[in-house]
């Protein structure tokens, strides 16, 4: 499962290193999108770890999976789960209290 997940990380990151280099060459619109939201990379970044193991461990303890399928599944709705769960408590926390959002981003808001 580690390799698997080494090997899922790595073919991530050169997927999304093509189609950002995509979007800025051709969708300027989606670009400036893109560029407006990225304050919020970093606190995605330092997040989204603690919760997805807590996530995972939940999903795992409650779904018990057993078939490949379902740990396929599992594999992949828990990463867009964290991020989901992450942008939200940003969105939130941005409109509750931007100054302590930016000291916990480091001044990224």
């Amino acid at each position: 499962v580690e390799s698997l997940a080494r090997l899922g990380i790595c073919l991530g990151v050169v997927t999304m290193l093509n189609l950002t280099s995509r979007v800025y060459d051709h969708l300027p619109k989606l670009r400036d999108k893109l560029l407006s939201i990225s304050h919020v990379a970093f606190f995605l970044f330092a997040a989204h770890e603690p919760l997805m193991t807590i996530i995972r461990k939940v999903a795992y303890s409650v779904i018990k999976p057993v078939h490949d399928f379902e740990f396929a599944i599992l594999y992949f709705s828990i990463p867009l789960l964290t991020i989901v769960i992450v942008l939200l408590v940003h969105a939130a926390w941005s409109c509750l209290s931007r100054k302590t959002l930016s000291i916990v981003s480091g001044g990224r808001v």
